[in-house]
């Protein structure tokens, strides 16, 4: 969740309505006579809880804002902000066209009325979860700065407010996020978080700021993670759900970060933890868990083998029989993407009893992110271009379903199962060299043959443009029929050698042996020799994959 509106239910908040009415009660004579001295002001019911009478009020308790009548300030701004934290209406842009925004930045600053000062943070805050130009207008306000320094504040309502306040804001875009962060609010939000006598809702009120202040492209400065970071990897050992959650949320978009974030959270040590959080009772804490795993994997070779070597199969493969979908593609992209790796790599996903048999069922899933999910693991284990890994699949009951998934409708997925048959029918074919034509007649026997001639009528050039390849470059009968004249050879390597996720693999680049060395030394996990001089420039995503584009949350 980006933002969070503040609202007090009846149950919650009994107190704090039964101290707001003496205040209303106690200034009903003063606004009453404000009103009737001014003809331009609509009398209205300050205690109005229609949405129609509320919008009616706004302005009325706008002009009583603007009066220098201290006691009718407070009780305006209370009005704004209780329309403000209605559950039903949310009346914010009116309340931004009433002029307002600038006064209630003023009376954020008032260090001389702490009430005024927390009812106006209050209304800001609920502001602050409107629209991107809602927002515009309190940034251009001043709003931000304001808050900022209430951070250094005494009074620990008005501070803890202006967090939240700040939260939202930030939470909207990138953008805002950034000017959060360079008008300095990390610093004072780690303070309050490490505090010795910090309550427990304003810790996980921080460490949600926190995960809000590190989440977009492009990630925060190095500066700020590592400032974050210690912060982080403590309360992902709290005894608080909520708070273990807020921090596994913000570790998870520094990892969506790239190798390099990747690197330093695997360097903090913090993976054996967050397998164990993988299985966690709570549904929040295991998808934010599952989702920094899920990242960790997009990384290199190396990085993958480190979470594999904390024995992360056994966890993917416990979240791949789960009940819940979402943990069901979580675990399905982590293996996807550890497919895109080594062939040891690759192997792992065999050895882990049931687990392949299981990515096979995914694709004759009702849930297309799970089929695409589940075909690119496929894919991705062809890409290999090793018999036995096929061969594998292909006995625990792949060929028919991957072969049906060629008319799915979705054009990604059918992308997705030609690639993986370039290879498949790459592999069958040095195996008929061989004397070994097991996988080509699985093919034909499933149906493969028909239904790539079926693409020919496909709506999408490319699909069309692809199948037809593969016709000539894999199947006699058609390269027969269609002439040599006709066998093109236009595949791009680069485009077939590994189906992985990402677009930026140059990013990669080419990793010197003295690197990969100290890296594979350091965690113990590969055999470093077989790395050195290796280029990784098509090894894995290092972008945000399938399931994060298509699922939030």
């Amino acid at each position: 969740m980006n933002k969070r509106r503040k609202i007090i239910p009846k149950s919650i908040g009994k107190e704090h309505e039964e101290a707001e009415a003496m205040l209303m009660k106690s200034s009903e004579g003063t606004y009453a006579t404000m009103l009737t001295c001014d003809p331009n002001i609509q009398q209205v019911d300050i205690h109005a809880s229609t949405k129609t009478s509320c919008f009616v009020a706004i302005p009325s308790v706008a002009h009583g804002m603007m009066t220098s009548d201290r006691n009718l300030q407070l009780v305006s701004t209370v009005l704004v902000r209780r329309l403000l934290g209605d559950a039903d209406i949310t009346p914010i842009q009116e309340v931004i066209d009433a002029g307002v925004l600038q006064r209630l930045v003023e009376f954020a600053q008032d260090e001389s009325n702490d009430e005024l000062q927390y009812e106006a943070i209050w209304a800001l805050t609920n502001i602050a979860c409107g629209t991107t130009e809602n927002v515009r207008s309190l940034v251009d306000a001043g709003a931000v700065p304001v808050l900022v320094r209430m951070l250094t504040s005494e009074n620990s309502r008005t501070r803890d407010q202006a967090i939240w306040a700040l939260g939202n804001i930030a939470g909207d875009s990138p953008v805002f996020r950034n000017l959060v962060l360079w008008a300095g609010m990390m610093e004072p939000l780690l303070n309050i978080t490490n505090g010795a006598n910090i309550s427990l809702q304003l810790l996980r009120n921080t460490t949600w700021v926190m995960s809000v202040l590190l989440r977009g492209e492009p990630s925060p400065d190095n500066k700020t993670i590592l400032s974050v970071l210690p912060t982080l990897v403590k309360f992902i050992h709290s005894a608080d759900k909520e708070v273990i959650s807020n921090s596994c949320w913000g570790i998870s978009y520094i990892s969506a970060g790239g190798i390099s974030n990747i690197q330093i959270l695997l360097d903090t040590g913090i993976c054996p933890r967050l397998l164990e959080l993988m299985l966690d009772n709570s549904m929040p804490v295991r998808n934010a868990a599952a989702r920094t795993i899920g990242n960790f994997v997009t990384g290199n070779d190396l990085q993958t083998q480190i979470v594999i070597n904390f024995n992360a199969m056994p966890v993917l493969h416990t979240l791949l029989v789960s009940d819940a979908q979402s943990m069901v593609k979580q675990s399905l992209w982590a293996v996807g993407n550890i497919a895109a790796g080594t062939k040891e790599q690759v192997q792992c996903i065999l050895d882990e009893e049931g687990m392949s048999s299981k990515i096979i069922d995914f694709l004759s899933s009702t849930d297309r992110i799970i089929r695409k999910e589940a075909a690119l693991a496929v894919a991705n284990v062809a890409s290999k271009t090793d018999s036995k890994f096929i061969k594998h699949f292909i006995e625990q009951g792949c060929m028919r379903p991957f072969c049906a998934l060629l008319s799915d409708g979705d054009d990604g997925i059918v992308n997705i199962v030609l690639r993986g048959f370039e290879k498949i029918l790459e592999i069958a074919r040095n195996d008929a060299k061989a004397g070994d034509s097991n996988i080509m007649e699985q093919f034909v026997k499933a149906g493969g043959p028909q239904n790539l001639t079926k693409l020919d009528k496909h709506d999408d050039e490319d699909i069309r443009n692809r199948s037809q390849q593969i016709r000539r470059e894999y199947l006699a009968e058609e390269k027969e029929e269609m002439g040599p004249d006709d066998d093109d050879d236009d595949d791009d390597d680069e485009n077939s050698r590994v189906l992985c996720r990402n677009t930026n693999q140059s990013a990669l680049g080419q990793r010197g042996a003295h690197t990969v060395c100290e890296i594979g030394a350091k965690y113990h996990c590969v055999d470093t020799k077989h790395y050195s001089g290796v280029s990784f420039a098509a090894s894995r995503s290092e972008a945000k994959a399938i399931l994060t584009l298509e699922e939030n949350g």
